[in-house]
């Protein structure tokens, strides 16, 4: 069979933060539409490209498992008061509130994607120490996995999340080293974050359908004082190769 390879953007180097590269290997001529399938190699897919993937902060505070619940005392926005004394007595029904519902009617669109790719908008941890001098430090207990894992995001090779933002060191290395860990143990694929430097700056690899690699880098360029962090995959420590025909 005879592939063929994406071509690296010209205009790569110069993305704003938080970009997102797919290597695709893919069949030449593959059409994307079912209207214009014919013969064996036509396939549709469904790629599910999501923005910020936000668990933390009160929506940490609403589900079962809850680490501003858990230990109120390290949380600066004290999100469970808040949710206690002002959204669930105007809204009750969300004292259910379970770990689908921050998806609200898309369950069905994320579950029979055939790859869901996010950016992990907030740290899976339940350390104590917050990164010093920020407005915000975004933390999900681990246990909130599942928001992930109960759509399909766990199945190997079809769910994964971009670390390279501001909020994955919010709880300093630890956090971090704690949200790659929870991510990797539930076989959700990673890029912008790692427990080496070299790991931090690897694609996330994932499989279409079984035929096709599809590999994400991530960096960021902010902040700019987590670039002294090597397992954080800043901007200006970052060299990605070009694609491989061999993927």
């Amino acid at each position: 069979m005879t592939k063929t390879t994406l071509e690296l953007p010209s205009f790569f180097k110069s993305l704003p933060r938080n970009t997102l590269w797919l290597d695709n290997t893919i069949r030449p001529n593959m059409s994307t539409h079912a209207s214009d399938q014919q013969g064996n190699d036509a396939q549709t897919f469904t790629l599910l490209l999501l923005g910020d993937l936000m668990i933390g902060r009160l929506i940490d505070a609403l589900l079962p498992t809850s680490i501003a619940r858990q230990s109120p005392e390290s949380d600066p926005e004290d999100a469970a008061h808040t949710v206690d004394t002002y959204i669930l007595r105007r809204s009750p029904e969300l004292k259910s509130y379970n770990y689908l519902s921050p998806w609200g009617n898309a369950v069905d669109l994320v579950r029979r994607s055939d790859l869901v790719l996010a950016n992990l908008e907030t740290a899976l941890t339940t350390t104590q120490k917050k990164w010093p001098d920020k407005v915000f430090n975004y933390r999900s207990h681990t246990a909130n996995i599942r928001c992930l894992t109960e759509v399909g995001m766990g199945m190997g090779g079809k769910g994964y999340v971009s670390l390279a933002n501001n909020h994955t060191l919010d709880w300093c290395k630890e956090g971090l080293l704690e949200t790659v860990q929870t991510l990797a143990d539930n076989h959700i694929e990673l890029a912008g974050a790692g427990r080496t430097k070299d790991e931090a700056a690897a694609p996330g690899i994932l499989r279409l359908r079984e035929k096709w690699t599809v590999k994400c880098w991530s960096f960021a360029d902010h902040p700019a004082d987590w670039k002294r962090v090597h397992e954080f995959n800043s901007k200006q420590n970052t060299t990605l190769p070009g694609p491989s025909a061999g993927d």
